[in-house]
């Protein structure tokens, strides 16, 4: 059972999951480089292309570079990371007198927002 548990969690860990939400039905040619930024341009036009909520790691913050320029995306506005729930994780240990030994920790679960944004002329 405690292979199971270790075999879950690492899948569940190998590829991050991006939420993403079209705001335009508009396809874009692809990019080879995106701006990072940490808020809208108030000196540049521009049209919002996807909303992308993911998980608050590097992983997710590379696939939505890459899902950026893949969309053909001028720009990636990140939001602040927020606090969304917990996850339990069991720790099996092993059988202690007829009882199975193990632990129980609760890691906070944190997400991201970006916005992809493409300047108009």
């Amino acid at each position: 059972m405690k292979y199971l548990l270790i075999g879950m969690l690492l899948l569940a860990g190998c590829a991050p999951t991006l939420r993403e939400e079209p705001l335009i039905g508009r396809a874009f040619t692809p990019t080879t480089k995106v701006e990072i930024l940490d808020a809208l341009p108030e000196d540049r036009r521009f049209v919002e292309i996807a909303a992308i909520t993911a998980q608050a790691d590097q992983e997710s913050v590379d696939a939505i570079v890459d899902r950026a320029m893949a969309t053909g995306a001028d720009a990636v506005v990140f939001g602040p990371p927020y606090r969304y729930g917990d996850v339990a994780i069991l720790f099996a240990g092993g059988n202690i007198g007829g009882h199975l030994a193990g632990s129980i920790n609760t890691v906070p679960l944190t997400r991201i927002h970006a916005r992809l944004i493409k300047y108009l002329p």
